[in-house]
């Protein structure tokens, strides 16, 4: 981002939310602004995309149209045995690849922030290694501006309901395997975390159960 200041005193400041450790508003910096006014540069009312990734702006257009779409889903549940962070109703596990892609592939995901029973809603940054994306919907709003990222939250939906988060991504320039996860360590470390693996062959069917070779 870009930020331009004028002479004062500012603060940066994460605003806290109940699912985190940290719960309440803190402070994570001070900006001190002084001196003669730097008129050199002016910022953009609108920030061009990196060629790395080119615009959506026609679906149309070669190398825009959608190949595949999928939905995973993020819950948190709670039992006996205490709290479960899943995605599409798993635990991490380092032998299993929940998410398959073919190189060159153009992708629509939807995000789900799964209300629960047992443990309410729940906040959960989405982070994906290698590939950023450009998020199209936020609870079924479109966003005034495109919006790269290679992280951004899973909105609640502020009722008894789930949260929506709907990007596109193409995934072009690496063959192999990484990880996407929930920002929240507490989370990823629990288990809020799935291998995805970008290859050229024909992907085989997802797994269907929550089975783990290496335990």
């Amino acid at each position: 981002m870009l930020v331009q200041f004028e002479a004062g005193t500012y603060q940066m400041v994460a605003l806290g939310y109940l699912d985190f450790v940290c719960w309440a508003p803190q402070v994570l910096a001070t900006v001190v602004v002084a001196g003669d006014p730097d008129t050199s540069l002016q910022i953009p009312q609108v920030l061009t995309p990196p060629v790395l990734y080119p615009s959506f702006d026609d679906m149309a257009k070669p190398g825009n149209e959608v190949t595949n779409t999928r939905q995973v889903e993020f819950s948190v549940t709670q039992d006996a045995d205490g709290a479960h962070f899943l995605i599409d109703g798993r635990t991490f596990c380092m032998s299993r690849v929940d998410q398959c892609i073919l190189l060159d592939a153009v992708e629509e995901w939807t995000l789900v922030n799964k209300f629960t029973d047992t443990a309410g809603e729940s906040i959960h940054p989405f982070h994906i290694h290698v590939n950023s994306f450009l998020v199209t919907s936020i609870n079924g709003k479109t966003p005034a501006q495109p919006i790269w990222r290679d992280t951004c939250l899973i909105p609640t939906s502020g009722t008894n309901a789930d949260g929506t988060l709907k990007f596109l991504s193409r995934f072009l320039h690496y063959k192999g395997q990484y990880v996407l996860h929930c920002h929240i360590l507490e989370h990823e470390d629990e288990g809020m975390m799935q291998i995805v693996e970008v290859q050229e062959a024909a992907c085989p069917a997802p797994p269907v159960d929550d089975s783990c070779d290496s335990e």
